[in-house]
């Protein structure tokens, strides 16, 4: 199959992985002959030193990002694709996220391709906008950021990679699905001293790599599906965590251009809905 016929299941594989991430609780995965896990060692085991270490540090980072009242970074995203023929191909994106608590959030992206797309959370309505396309979608807002982003993923399912990052319940989301956790070493990458911790849920591998000074802060992160066919990789860089932001006030506000064309969310982003072009024949859909 051309590659190309892949970008249409792209954002399908991506929404897979983000609700890996964020769907309600999740059965442990049962753990290796003699190996203690953070899910289970109240009922065996204490943790080991290295265990809480790394516990501790990975919800530290958990609770700095559900505690701030306001961040922005950029992201660099990459994530495989399986072709038929068994071949992993890489795609990719770079974001830039804004938040700020309790409802506010901007997260716009321009993909491997070009694609220039952003999600916002106004408090009052969320707006899914393709800025190539000239597009956009809008539906009333639900609540907070918590109640946006379950209604965002599990109810219109879109998409929203790390997702959970933003929840204020970030740090009790996190524990709940923890079914292991390994502190590794501390390495220096993309240029700070980090330590470097591994864990798993009950399908994803994870992988976090935390910076050593006065904030734990995320600045690399691998989730690995190994439940996926050809267990797929999800990656993620940080850079500029601003702490501090000075958003202006139409940050978190929309106005479409004069000639964007609105279109039902359940229909957003298609190539058919934005070109109006006929849908693809059995042979080509994905």
């Amino acid at each position: 199959m051309p590659i190309a016929n892949h970008i249409r299941s792209i954002k399908t594989l991506l929404a897979l992985l983000v609700l890996a991430c964020t769907s309600s609780v999740q059965a442990q995965t049962p753990a290796p002959p003699g190996a203690t896990t953070a899910a289970n060692a109240s009922a065996s085991a204490p943790l080991a030193e290295s265990q809480k270490t790394a516990k501790a540090l990975l919800l530290r980072m958990a609770s700095e990002l559900a505690d701030a009242k306001k961040f922005q970074t950029d992201i660099r995203i990459g994530y495989d694709t399986l072709q038929e023929d068994g071949q992993k191909i890489e795609f990719g994106e770079a974001r830039q996220l804004s938040v700020e608590r309790p409802a506010l959030v901007l997260s716009d992206v321009t993909t491997s391709n070009g694609t220039g797309e952003s999600v916002l959370f106004d408090g009052k309505m969320i707006t899914i906008a393709d800025s190539t396309a000239n597009v956009y979608s809008q539906v009333p807002q639900p609540g907070d950021i918590d109640a946006t982003i379950n209604y965002f993923l599990n109810d219109l399912h879109m998409r929203l990679p790390l997702a959970m990052m933003i929840m204020n319940r970030f740090p009790q989301e996190l524990e709940k699905r923890m079914t292991d956790i390994a502190y590794v070493e501390e390495t220096d990458i993309l240029g700070e001293l980090t330590h470097h911790i591994a864990g798993r849920t009950k399908d994803v591998d994870f992988q976090a790599w935390i910076t050593t000074g006065n904030q734990a802060l995320p600045l690399r992160i691998i989730l690995t599906y190994r439940t996926q066919p050809a267990q797929p990789q999800f990656w993620a860089n940080f850079s500029n965590w601003n702490f501090n932001p000075s958003f202006a006030h139409k940050t978190f506000r929309f106005e479409p251009p004069a000639d964007a064309r609105e279109i039902p969310l359940a229909a957003s982003f298609t190539p058919e809905a934005a070109t109006g072009a006929a849908p693809p024949t059995a042979g080509e859909q994905q």
